[in-house]
């Protein structure tokens, strides 16, 4: 992401730019772990986002976040769910949770104010929001109502 950011000059070689969130779920949350420690930390992965369950961060991230302005985001699975609902309700798409966690962004406005990413922030900056949108492969409506099941969730 920040090598792709490069090339079309949104963020300088020194780092200054668009800044990048990365958002992961309360049990696989290995970036926000290793950005906390300042090094590598090794987790056992768990939680409703299958797909974002790595053991650790790769080394590359560590190194980006030294020279970046990368904003870590830490969410549960019961908001990760309500984005993959509140995406499929919008756009007629399903995604898995690890998607869901990104988009849930876009549907909850505190998610961004904790980052200074929303639209009131003063930091001077204006521009789009871009999420990555993927992950579609390994889930359906059953496997969604099953996610809806396991969190309670009581949204839409």
């Amino acid at each position: 992401m920040i090598q792709g950011l490069e090339n079309v000059g949104w963020i300088g070689k020194d780092g200054v730019g668009v800044p990048v969130c990365a958002v992961e779920t309360e049990l696989a949350n290995c970036f926000a772990r290793a950005q906390e420690h300042g090094e590598i930390v090794e987790m056992r992965p768990g939680g409703i986002a299958k797909s974002l369950g790595a053991s650790r961060a790769a080394t590359q991230t560590l190194v980006c976040d030294r020279n970046h302005d990368i904003r870590s985001l830490v969410i549960s699975d019961e908001r990760a769910v309500m984005g993959c609902v509140q995406f499929a309700g919008r756009h007629r798409m399903l995604v898995e949770p690890a998607c869901g966690a990104s988009v849930a962004t876009m549907f909850d406005e505190e998610l961004l104010k904790r980052v200074g990413m929303d639209e009131t922030s003063d930091d001077g900056k204006e521009g789009p929001i871009v999420v990555i949108i993927c992950g579609g492969a390994m889930i359906d409506e059953e496997i969604l109502q099953r996610y809806k099941d396991e969190v309670q969730y009581k949204g839409v």
